[in-house]
């Protein structure tokens, strides 16, 4: 953490600025609009230091592993193996917090939690929607992005197999 008066901002001008930096602020344009309030991104932009490109690859990265990441939380919720799906949803809660999806992180917070207090009536509730959440969530970035998913190595669980193939 550094306070606000030790940080420095260096900007270079608009005319030096290169194709691709002048395509990602139109990206990130049509993110704002797109996107609406689940996705933060100028408070995202801000705590990541400013850089529209590498906000931009957080995201294609974050959507590129979206598909391998999510058949876990299925497959360890087939299984009963709590601990498991806690530190998966803890992956994912800090993954949509990392992008700027509050409401997500938060969901993944809660199945987390569940997780940690045995509360298998909970997550067993609570799992679908997030998913379904989820999805839609993926589908209007990747929209907006353009760019196509990266396909599963892993098989998926039975909990997860409708997930991929709806994602």
């Amino acid at each position: 953490w550094l306070p606000k008066e030790k940080i420095v901002r260096v900007v270079a001008p608009a005319e030096g600025r290169s194709a691709d930096a002048q395509a990602d602020e139109g990206l990130l344009h049509d993110l704002t609009l797109e996107m609406g309030d689940e996705l933060d991104v100028s408070r995202t932009l801000e705590n990541i230091g400013g850089s529209k490109e590498a906000y931009v690859g957080i995201l294609k990265v974050f959507l590129q592993n979206l598909p391998n990441r999510l058949p876990l939380l299925g497959a360890y919720l087939d299984a009963s193996d709590w601990e498991a799906f806690r530190i998966e949803a803890h992956a994912m809660k800090s993954a949509c917090a990392n992008i700027g999806t509050r409401r997500l992180s938060l969901s993944a917070r809660s199945l987390e939690m569940a997780a940690q207090e045995r509360r298998d009536d909970y997550i067993r509730e609570h799992y679908p929607s997030f998913i379904d959440e989820m999805r839609q969530f993926a589908r209007k970035l990747e929209t907006v992005l353009a760019i196509g998913r990266v396909s599963t190595a892993a098989k998926p669980s039975r909990a997860s197999e409708a997930d991929l193939r709806e994602l």
